[in-house]
């Protein structure tokens, strides 16, 4: 399945080379696309309060230059629009636009990033043609998620204290990576 998603997200990134992201996503900002698919490896991050330096490393989907001036970065998805896809990415698309814009090497760097996004693409049904041919139909969906740095800034400092720490902090009750190693055991 993940080369199926794959495959449609390679076809929605040349379509919006093609046509610009306006043109099939409703209330998607008027833009056009800078670079899809890029690596990024940002400088060294420092916690306000101490401990070692990190870097965000990672393949972001799509950046866009705005018509009215500065940078979208935007992820893509195939699934339901839903409010919930915004807090489940906020962090992801903070990451990458934080990485972006303080970037290691001067060649990498995009700025300012303005806006974040998400495309959803929900297939609704599947059509098809006598010659063999076929089609999902769906909906595209911009679903905005608002730039507020601080509190991704507050978890970054989080992980870095625990990056620090002598010991890792005891295993909680709703702990998903702890459930699931104590599955396989």
């Amino acid at each position: 399945m993940p080369s199926l998603f794959n495959r449609i997200d390679q076809t929605m990134k040349m379509r919006m080379e093609e046509v610009g992201l306006a043109s099939f996503v409703l209330e998607a900002p008027a833009s056009k696309v800078l670079r899809s698919d890029g690596r990024v490896l940002s400088a060294v991050y420092r916690s306000r309060n101490g401990g070692p330096g990190v870097r965000i490393k990672g393949i972001y989907d799509t950046v866009l230059a705005l018509e009215d001036g500065g940078f979208a970065l935007v992820d893509l998805k195939t699934t339901a629009s839903s409010p919930k896809l915004i807090y489940t990415y906020y962090k992801q698309l903070h990451a990458y636009a934080f990485a972006l814009e303080q970037a290691e090497t001067p060649e990498q760097v995009v700025a300012p990033i303005k806006r974040l996004g998400l495309i959803a693409f929900e297939p609704l049904r599947f059509t098809s043609r006598e010659d063999g041919s076929a089609a999902l139909v769906g909906k595209n969906t911009w679903l905005e998620v608002p730039r507020d740095d601080q509190p991704f800034f507050a978890f970054l400092d989080s992980v870095v204290e625990l990056l620090a720490a002598d010991e890792p902090p005891p295993s909680g009750r709703f702990c998903q990576l702890c459930q699931y190693l104590e599955r396989m055991q």
